[in-house]
């Protein structure tokens, strides 16, 4: 959280919800933490959370000091998390910082969103405060925290293990996901020729050839080198329920079909153009899950790399720099 974001929501009508709780001081026990970091961890959106410090339930700062001696820096929130035996070792990502307001300081914990839902322990813990038994799950319902006093309905539940699975998504959003899972899919020969996602097949991606080779370039700078320099253009389609999730992708068969790249994005700085693709886009994921993943193992393809750029966000930003 920066100042900007904070300043937004002192300015809101909203004084604690699902993703954010005011507190005067910290917490008295390492219990009491914990609480309230699981509670923030196990929720069923997709946001961020802060646990603000040195602003009261008015909204009025008051400040950190160090007479406070129950707060934390991001060293001790990191071994504290790190000795607590959390089932299937997974285990909340807490980022601390600090921010001048009105000339005091306040500490901020960002519960950074997951899907690693729900969040519970292994083993009971027992410390200063109240313990907290193993299996207890947490969680965060509008403005109120739970926990101690009653567990989770079953909607609550339902929800969590709905964002864990990724069943919440859109199917186009849950693809990236899918590809992760390489050997639940397999390559079915047809027309058109297709992987299939075992688990749900109405899942797929069609892979077709286009009709236009004669007219289509047939030769890029990536592929000059090549033994066989031609490139074969495919259409590449991700589908859900044989319903196209986006527009269909460009394909390229490379090196006499002994490759298959995604085509990338194309653009230029003044007279110089380049490739790249976008880090966190679905044709990103595509062009590691195809070109170096389930190609290579469905269908026994060579691993062809092409010279592009990886872009973690936009284009001016890039072109800025």
């Amino acid at each position: 959280m920066n100042i900007s974001e904070l300043s937004e929501i002192l300015k809101s009508n909203q004084h604690e919800t699902d993703t954010y709780d005011f507190k005067e001081r910290w917490e008295n026990t390492n219990s009491e933490l914990l609480k309230d970091i699981l509670s923030f961890a196990n929720t069923a959106h997709h946001k961020d959370c802060y646990l603000i410090y040195g602003i009261d339930d008015s909204k009025h700062v008051v400040g950190i000091t160090d007479e406070d001696k129950n707060q934390k820096n991001q060293q001790m929130i990191t071994d504290f998390l790190t000795h607590v035996h959390f089932a299937n070792d997974s285990i909340p990502d807490v980022i601390f910082n600090k921010l001048p307001v009105d000339g005091k300081i306040v500490n901020i914990l960002t519960i950074k969103d997951s899907d690693q839902v729900p969040f519970y322990l292994a083993d009971d813990f027992k410390g200063k405060g109240r313990p907290i038994s193993k299996g207890t799950i947490f969680f965060r319902d509008k403005d109120s925290d739970f926990g101690f006093q009653s567990v989770p309905p079953y909607k609550t539940m339902e929800k969590l293990w709905q964002k864990h699975f990724h069943l919440d998504l859109k199917p186009k959003d849950r693809f990236p996901y899918l590809l992760d899972d390489i050997c639940n899919w397999s390559w079915h020969d047809g027309d058109p020729e297709k992987f299939v996602y075992n688990i749900d097949p109405n899942f797929c991606i069609e892979i077709e050839e286009r009709e236009d080779q004669e007219t289509s370039i047939q030769v890029e700078s990536f592929s000059v080198n090549l033994p066989n320099p031609q490139i074969f253009w495919s259409s590449v389609s991700l589908k859900y329920n044989q319903q196209d999730v986006m527009n269909p992708l460009t394909g390229m068969s490379l090196d006499g079909g002994r490759g298959f790249v995604i085509y990338p994005e194309i653009s230029k700085i003044k007279d110089l153009y380049y490739y790249y693709y976008f880090a966190n886009s679905l044709r990103n994921c595509l062009r590691s899950k195809l070109s170096f993943g389930i190609l290579l193992q469905k269908r026994k393809l060579l691993c062809l790399i092409i010279p592009v750029i990886l872009l973690a966000n936009s284009l001016k930003s890039f072109a800025q720099n």
